[in-house]
C-alpha cells in the first residue's frame, strides 16, 4: 500500500474517532440527564408515597376521633332523654298535686 492510502485511512479513524468520542460524550451527557429525570420522579414518587401514607393514616385519626364524638354524642342525648322525660314527670306531678290543692282550696271554701 502506499505511503499516502495509509495517511488517508488513518485520517479516516481520526474522524471516526473524534466522532465516537463527540458521541460518547453527547451520549454520556443525555443518560446523566436521564438518571437526574428518574431520581427526581422517584423521590417525587416516595414523596407522594409517604404523602398518601400519611393522609391514611390522618384519615383513620379523624373515623376513629369521629366515632368517639359521636358515641358521647349519643350517651349525652339518652342522658338529656331520661332528665327530659323527669323533669316531665315532675311537670307532670306538680300539675297533678296543683290540681288536687285547688280542689281541695274549692272544697274547703264551699264547706265553710
Amino acid at each position: 500500500m502506499s505511503e499516502q492510502l495509509l495517511k488517508e485511512i488513518l485520517s479516516e479513524i481520526k474522524a471516526i474517532k473524534t466522532d465516537l468520542t463527540e458521541f460518547k460524550t453527547e451520549t454520556g451527557s443525555q443518560i446523566n440527564h436521564l438518571a437526574e429525570r428518574i431520581n427526581r420522579i422517584e423521590q417525587n414518587m416516595a414523596t407522594k408515597t409517604d404523602l398518601e401514607s400519611i393522609l391514611a393514616d390522618q384519615q383513620k385519626d379523624v373515623l376513629a376521633i369521629l366515632r368517639v364524638v359521636k358515641s358521647q354524642l349519643e350517651e349525652q342525648s339518652r342522658t338529656s332523654n331520661d332528665r327530659l322525660d323527669r323533669i316531665s314527670m315532675d311537670i307532670n306531678y306538680l300539675v297533678r298535686k296543683t290540681a288536687e290543692h285547688e280542689n281541695d282550696i274549692l272544697a274547703l271554701k264551699r264547706a265553710k
